[in-house]
């Protein structure tokens, strides 16, 4: 071996012995670019909520749930920018100490505290030490805050305490120590203070911690690290390293290892078990050497405050992200393989092909010889021959004999190749960009040079194109099935295979397939065919058991965070995993095939090359997974798990009535400071309309989280699972109502359920004891009612029955009276008086009477059919009646009928009303006397009413009533009381009123 081999092999050997021995740790970096409001960062905490807050130096401070920063300055009422401290108490509030006082974030808004009467500056540490006090340490003492009072006051603990600034609390079981720039004081019933001579390694104390084993930790910016033994109370030796003498913070982490926090060096880890110091500085991917804070939140996530640096997130090496600063030859990873040697073949940007030995990266070299091109896809064959598909100069077969080219200049089809397959009997399968499918037969035959019989290598190129069948010669990429079969896709969304060399079959849209460019393909274990396309269309699988293939999209209560996919790549436990432009989507399955979850990995899950490249990805001899990204190079060991333990951090953000914040309504009284209501929360019936806002966190996957709710009392089932942060509930009815909602990170990583319960009073009306009262009364008003339609009913019955009895008596009395109008004696008289004229041969007047008699007779008749008749009517019969009678009585008499003032056809009466009167006044009037008679009958209207005066100059009533009696002793008028009655009936529904009825009716 030459000397130049040699020494590129030592110093192979040295560098790769160099990389392994120094660890790469991936930390997700934020900046101001990623919404920070300022780089240097002294102080950070994580909340009850979940939420990460960091104190800046002239940002301000900012509140980080995983996605955005939230940023508070002094424009929204802020002290100061630079701040110090950040520390959350029992009741939730987040109180932040700054250069220029002190203030306190409520949920909602910052309140500063303002003291009258002190001046606070400084403030760099805060403790709370009873539920109603508050520890303020400055740079000129202690300050304690009531909370009720909300006073404060200059805490006298020691006169050197006021000197110093204070820089952290720390709570042990002997005391509260407190961290000074000048020493370590602990406070208990007596006041003891540590200084060098004490055994201190520096008097600048910057913070305090517990080890595992209990001891105490102290940091000195001038000195290092003192470890003290607070059940001895003396110092214990630690091994120090150089490089921690400028401490400034300290984290005890799980495993037992003391991470500490160092002005120039980063961070120094210690490990008890061998009393070793491990160094992360930016050489290990730290953002900046100066860290000011390292704590852990609730899913072992380790942040770090960096001055100057921003903050780094350390997730572990659930992911390992390699890049230049690596060893890479670039950024862009276009291809990856596996070579049989077992390691990593790589093509990088422009620069060729390279390889990583699991030690480091180095350029592929073989006899001196390199290839410096962009590769889109690496074939490493059984034999070990290395195939590359480049971008504009064909394909390249790398063996032991060196490189051979096959382009387009050299009679080959394209000079551009997407990808390369080796089928079962050792041929190459090459898919060009625009010129189809080509098939590389590898042939030997003999050849005899200088009388020796050497093998000799020779080509064969078979084309597929449209000519010949292929559906479109714009091939996106090849894959071997399991049955030695070899599928091709096109950027036209066509899909098929060949087999034994030829096209067998072509699927297309009539089989499911979108119109689209599929770019990558996967067979799985149970025989199914997976693709995925571009343009936001996703997933597609179909059995390979089934005669006639039938894709079907990916369904899953869970969607994949993108839909267009890049690369599709099994791991060994089985998940699916699905490359797009903004990281990778974990795709697990039960044992009957179905999605039970979709977890997305990007920047902020640790997936730090983000942007996926086509087909860029492998599954090496040791089973994990290696993605090739826009930035770099990514692998994931399958049997480490994420820090995705514990579960999403889930509180109500707010609760609004009548979209009014509950704390600023009549209720106020029941709003909790951290989030949610108290119970006995009790609501008029038109109080009815809540909104529920709630937010969940996950630090480790924070762009999965999902929320399900349901409010019962209304809802028994669960709502599906969404993105949406809230709900509204209109309208709810009265009742007694417990309102739930969960978050989820990933399909069985469930948050603790939290909840709202509330009562929505009934109105008065729907109250027991009102409705009852209600229901009385209608039943008594129903009652009141049937009782007076009852009774309205029996009054018009007997209304009715009156009014019939009524019209059936005026029926016979107008019966009777028509029968005393036709008075048999008078019918009688007159007829005879008739037959006298005849006997007498006095036929004139015989004819006069019988036409005057047969005129009053159908007069009577026909008015007798009718209820009322004209006045002019009933003259008319009078005067045909009274001279009848004028003809039959023996003594004569005149008479005279006069209407006053108006016209008797506009008067109607009852039919036969007045010819009674008329009669008697002839019969019992004038037929006694002895001389002449006179009838005056008068008719005038008075009042509005019709009267009718009879004037006779008869013997009078006296005597006519004495001369009655005489010839019929006993004898009552039955006309009179006839037409009596009458007038009582027709009283109250005629226009008709007698003066004095019995004056007149004898």
């Amino acid at each position: 071996m030459s000397n130049s081999k040699i020494l590129f092999f030592l110093i192979a050997f040295i560098c790769g012995n160099t990389i392994s021995q120094a660890q790469q740790y991936n930390f997700i970096k934020y900046t101001i670019q990623e919404g920070l409001p300022q780089s240097q960062v002294f102080a950070g905490i994580q909340d009850s909520k979940g939420y990460i807050w960091f104190g800046t130096q002239g940002g301000g401070v900012s509140r980080f749930d995983g996605i955005e920063f939230e940023n508070f300055s002094t424009k929204v009422g802020l002290p100061s920018n630079y701040v110090n401290e950040i520390y959350e108490d029992n009741k939730g509030l987040i109180w932040i100490g700054t250069s220029k006082g002190l203030c306190y974030f409520n949920g909602k808004h910052i309140q500063e505290i303002s003291f009258e009467k002190q001046k606070i500056e400084g403030i760099g540490a805060l403790l709370q030490v009873t539920d109603s006090t508050l520890w303020i340490g400055s740079k000129n003492g202690i300050y304690e805050y009531s909370y009720p009072k909300k006073v404060i006051r200059k805490l006298k603990i020691h006169p050197k305490l006021d000197v110093f600034g204070i820089n952290d609390f720390y709570w042990s079981k002997n005391g509260i120590w407190v961290a000074s720039n000048g020493g370590a004081w602990l406070i208990n019933e007596k006041v003891k203070r540590f200084i060098v001579k004490d055994g201190l390694l520096g008097n600048v104390i910057q913070s305090f911690s517990k080890s595992q084993n209990g001891n105490l930790w102290i940091t000195s910016f001038d000195g290092g690290i003192n470890v003290f033994d607070e059940s001895k109370m003396k110092f214990v030796d630690l091994k120090s390293n150089p490089k921690t003498k400028k401490a400034l913070c300290l984290y005890p982490n799980s495993d037992g290892n003391m991470w500490v926090g160092t002005r120039n060096n980063g961070v120094m880890i210690y490990n008890p078990l061998d009393s070793t110091w491990t160094q992360i500085s930016e050489k290990q991917g730290l953002p900046h050497n100066h860290v000011r804070a390292i704590f852990k939140d609730n899913w072992d996530n380790i942040w770090i405050c960096t001055s100057g640096g921003g903050v780094a997130k350390y997730m572990g090496q659930f992911f390992v992200h390699y890049n230049v600063s690596n060893g890479l030859q670039g950024k862009y990873i276009y291809a990856l393989a596996n070579d049989t040697s077992g390691h990593i073949l790589i093509s990088a940007s422009n620069n060729g092909l390279s390889s990583f030995d699991g030690y480091g990266f180095q350029k592929f070299r073989r006899d001196s010889q390199y290839v410096d091109v962009k590769c889109k896809t690496i074939l490493s064959t059984e034999n070990g021959n290395v195939w590359l598909g480049t971008e504009g100069k064909g394909i390249v077969k790398i063996d032991s004999t060196g490189y051979r080219i096959f382009s387009e200049e050299r009679g080959f089809s394209s000079n551009w190749i997407r990808s390369l397959i080796e089928d079962d009997e050792g041929n190459i399968w090459a898919a060009t960009h625009t010129k189809g499918i080509v098939k590389i037969d590898e042939l030997f035959t003999k050849k005899i040079v200088d009388s020796i019989e050497i093998d000799s290598i020779y080509y064969e190129f078979q084309t597929f194109s449209t000519q010949n069948g292929l559906p479109d010669q714009y091939v996106a990429c090849l894959k071997k099935s399991n049955d030695g079969k070899i599928w091709f896709a096109t950027r036209m969304g066509r899909l098929g295979y060949f087999e034994n060399g030829e096209l067998k079959r072509v699927y297309d849209y009539k089989n499911g397939l979108p119109d689209l460019a599929i770019r990558t393909i996967q067979f799985d274990e149970n025989n199914y065919i997976w693709i995925g396309v571009g343009g936001g269309h996703g997933v597609y699988f179909a059995s390979l058991d089934d005669d006639d293939l039938k894709f079907k999209p990916l369904e899953s209560e869970q969607s994949l965070y993108s839909d267009n996919i890049y690369l599709l790549q099994f791991d060994p436990n089985g998940n699916l995993w699905a490359g797009s432009e903004i990281g990778v989507d974990k795709i697990s399955f039960n044992d009957a095939g179905v999605v039970v979850s979709i977890q997305h990995f990007g920047r902020n899950e640790g997936f730090l090359g983000i942007e996926t490249c086509q087909n860029s990805s492998i599954v090496d001899k040791e089973g994990n997974l290696w993605f090739g990204t826009m930035n770099g190079l990514t692998k994931h060991i399958p049997t480490q798990t994420l820090n995705t333990v514990s579960k999403p951090k889930i509180h109500f953000n707010e609760i609004a009535l009548f979209y009014k914040p509950l704390s600023e309504t009549n209720y106020k009284d029941f709003a909790l400071s951290k989030g949610g209501i108290k119970n006995g929360l009790k609501l008029p019936y038109h109080q009815n309309h809540l909104n529920f806002e709630f937010k969940a966190i996950n630090q480790s996957t924070p762009k999965n989280i999902k929320y399900r709710w349901r409010l019962q009392g209304a809802e028994k089932k669960w709502s599906p699972f969404s993105k949406k942060e809230s709900v509204d509930y209109s309208n709810i009815a009265p009742g007694k109502y417990h309102f739930e909602v969960q978050a989820r990170s990933a399909e069985s990583n469930l948050s603790d359920i939290i909840y709202a319960d509330f009562e929505i009073k009934k109105p008065f009306w729907q109250l027991l004891w009102v409705q009852f009262l209600a229901g009385l009364l209608i039943l008594l008003l129903l009652a009141t009612i049937f009782y007076r339609w009852k009774k309205k009913l029996e009054i018009k019955e007997a209304e009715k029955r009156e009014k019939l009895q009524v019209e059936n008596h005026v029926l016979q009395l107008e019966q009777k009276a028509l029968q005393l109008q036709i008075n048999p004696h008078f019918i009688f008289n007159a007829l005879n008086s008739i037959q006298s004229l005849v006997a007498t041969k006095d036929f004139k007047t015989a004819r006069t009477q019988i036409n005057n008699f047969a005129t009053l007779m159908r007069g009577i008749l026909s008015n007798s059919k009718k209820q009322k008749i004209s006045l002019s009517e009933e003259i008319i019969v009078l005067e045909k009646y009274l001279k009848m009678e004028q003809f039959c009585q023996r003594v004569p008499f005149q008479f005279n009928i006069t209407c006053l003032d108006f016209d008797p056809d506009e008067v109607e009466i009852p039919p036969m009303i007045l010819q009674p009167f008329v009669e008697n006044s002839v019969i019992h009037g004038i037929a006694h006397l002895q001389k002449k008679g006179k009838i005056d009958i008068n008719f005038s209207i008075t009042y509005g009413l019709l009267t009718c005066e009879i004037i006779d100059n008869g013997v009078g009533r006296k005597r006519a009533e004495e001369l009655r009696q005489s010839r019929k002793p006993g004898h009552q008028s039955i006309a009179m009381d006839v037409t009596r009655q009458r007038l009582n009936a027709l009283k109250g529904n005629l226009n008709f009123v007698p003066l004095d009825t019995d004056d007149v009716l004898n």
